[in-house]
């Protein structure tokens, strides 16, 4: 029904039926599928399944042949260029950048990905890569644990003026609360050989997938070793 709506709306003039940051977000989510995945105890990557390969042809083709996705072009959604733009809830803020036209109307409206239909469980997706560090020669070392404890602790807000608007907090809520949560790290591509931004599995057709797949098979397997030495080291 999504792509539907899409299609809809490209065939009513507009450049894309959705943009988004992402290639892989409307399958990676809600459909349960990840390049790295983990449970708790080591990583794992879908490169090599068939589910990786059908759903990366599937959304090769409606970015790069039919030209119903489209990447990227915030400026584009926000002036009313095309209806959807999938991506984070960060965008959500009040105060994030994105978006301004559309939130300063009020009309910035949100709704979790779509269901898989070949699936019993819905997957809710995080796309969330965050880092600290403390500077050399801090003086308060100890209270750095202490403190992003409270900067992140959500109770510690108030989210009815934090979103953008009360639509917004409830799907946020919603999104919350599903049991079932992937994290979106890896669902496009690790680092691959090629020029440019081009390089990557979001730019192939789905006839030109699963040579990019197997081309870069030892790549991947490298990059998913070294997550987990990673994770060796953090234990």
């Amino acid at each position: 029904k999504f792509l539907e709506m899409c299609e809809d709306a490209k065939d009513d003039g507009m450049a894309f039926g959705a943009v988004g940051e992402g290639h892989s977000h409307a399958y990676a989510s809600s459909f349960g599928l990840t390049n790295l995945n983990y449970n708790g105890k080591v990583m794992t990557s879908k490169w090599n399944t068939p589910e990786w390969l059908k759903a990366h042809q599937e959304i090769g083709d409606l970015y790069n042949k039919d030209q119903l996705l489209g990447r990227g072009r915030e400026e584009l959604f926000d002036a009313a260029g095309c209806p959807f733009y999938v991506g984070s809830t960060v965008h959500a803020r009040n105060k994030n950048s994105y978006f301004g036209d559309l939130k300063a109307n009020k009309t910035l409206y949100f709704v979790p990905l779509p269901e898989h239909p070949e699936l019993k469980k819905y997957y809710q997706g995080y796309l969330e890569i965050e880092a600290y560090g403390i500077p050399k020669g801090a003086k308060n070392v100890e209270a750095v644990p202490y403190f992003l404890r409270y900067f992140l602790d959500g109770a510690n807000y108030t989210l009815d003026t934090y979103f953008g608007n009360k639509q917004n907090l409830e799907v946020y809520n919603w999104c919350m609360n599903v049991p079932d949560k992937l994290v979106n790290y890896g669902y496009e591509s690790p680092d691959v050989k090629g020029e440019g931004e081009n390089a990557g599995i979001g730019y192939c057709t789905g006839a030109q997938v699963k040579q990019f797949i197997d081309a870069n098979k030892g790549i991947n397997a490298q990059w998913l070793n070294q997550q987990n030495d990673i994770l060796k080291k953090l234990k």
